[in-house]
């Protein structure tokens, strides 16, 4: 069965969300697989808060108050004031404790920036840029079905995207030349 477009954002705006990465052909396929066997995106969140990869980010052992502010930091990146920082992560504390896994947690989070207007004066800028760096892994995605699977190269496509309209020429520009990160 095909996924949508909708379907497939959703994706990958979480992959962004959960490790600041693109993901490739390889990773995508096995995500519309899972959804083509009744798992929903809640499902591939909870299985990737599990993963090596995401607890190099964030270790088990971090307390959910701590794990809010990392979360909270790492996803607004700097695009926020600190008084929205504050308040969000408040809102993720107090999602961790009403019972919500700290993937779904994190799936909440992505999908109420995603939804901000990116005119918004608190969330606005956080929103664009990780709207902004869904569409560039989204690319990298959907153009670069071979490109290799590790976990450096997949941040390296995200690295200097931010909420310009620039930074997302200049980084499928580079995707389309292989270039992975000007740095």
């Amino acid at each position: 069965m095909a996924i949508t477009a909708e379907e497939r954002t959703s994706l990958v705006s979480l992959l962004v969300g959960m490790f600041d990465a693109a993901p490739n052909a390889e990773l995508m396929t096995a995500f519309v697989d899972r959804l083509n066997d009744g798992d929903t995106v809640t499902d591939i969140a909870n299985d990737l808060d599990d993963t090596a990869e995401f607890n190099a980010i964030y270790p088990s052992w971090l307390t959910n108050e701590e794990f809010a502010a990392r979360f909270v930091t790492n996803i607004l990146d700097g695009n926020a004031s600190a008084e929205v920082v504050e308040a969000g992560t408040e809102a993720v504390e107090d999602i961790l404790a009403g019972g919500a896994s700290r993937g779904g947690t994190i799936e909440i989070a992505v999908n109420f920036l995603m939804n901000v207007d990116p005119a918004d004066d608190s969330y606005g800028q956080a929103a664009q840029a990780l709207m902004n760096k869904t569409a560039v892994a989204e690319y990298f995605a959907v153009n670069l079905l071979d490109a290799e699977t590790s976990m450096d190269t997949l941040t390296a496509v995200l690295e200097d995207v931010d909420s310009t309209e620039d930074s997302v020429t200049e980084a499928q520009a580079l995707i389309d030349l292989g270039v992975f990160s000007e740095d």
